[in-house]
């Protein structure tokens, strides 16, 4: 967290887009975990990717005059 409050005004001075797939999957951490308690399971991959390219077509969308 420390980190991520120190890279803010990096990420807004560059005009920069911040996907923080924590902030989603810390409200139910584990329905998204698999047995070993670590990593994240199938669903919350696929979650994550759809969030990840709709942000990266928005971002191309907004590029295009």
């Amino acid at each position: 967290i420390l980190k991520a409050k120190s890279a803010r005004p990096i990420i807004e001075n560059h005009g920069w887009d911040l996907l923080d797939a924590q902030y989603w999957f810390r409200q139910n951490q584990e329905a998204h975990r698999v047995a070993d308690g670590i990593h994240w399971n199938a669903k919350a991959h696929r979650w994550l990717r759809r969030r990840f390219f709709r942000m990266v077509q928005t971002s191309v969308q907004n590029l295009t005059p």
